[in-house]
């Protein structure tokens, strides 16, 4: 998956980063966002690992609950927790660099 198109995502496997990935996501062509892929609600496991619906949510594959792309806020009632976001610096235009903060 090519982060170049605006809009687009890319979910970064464990061994990379993150307790249970990375989800990374292009918000204008310059500007990115960077996202834990473990349900900040839940304990770390498998069915916890959040994916990337329709471009705009992430989900959790456990309860369904569903956290906003561009702040990570919770869009299920009952869930207060954000999503763990990451800083993302946009080093040249083609590398990012994705650290906690």
């Amino acid at each position: 998956i090519s982060l170049g198109l605006v809009g687009s995502e890319m979910c970064i496997e464990t061994a990379s980063g993150g307790i249970n990935g990375i989800i990374v996501y292009n918000i204008n062509g310059t500007q990115y966002k960077a996202y834990e892929r473990s349900a900040p609600h839940l304990p770390s496991s498998s069915c916890s690992q959040m994916i990337v619906e329709n471009n705009i949510r992430m989900k959790c594959l456990c309860d369904d609950s569903e956290f906003n792309i561009l702040n990570g806020a919770p869009l299920t009632d009952g869930i207060s927790y954000f999503a763990r976001e990451y800083l993302v610096t946009n080093l040249n235009g083609t590398i990012l660099q994705i650290t906690n903060f």
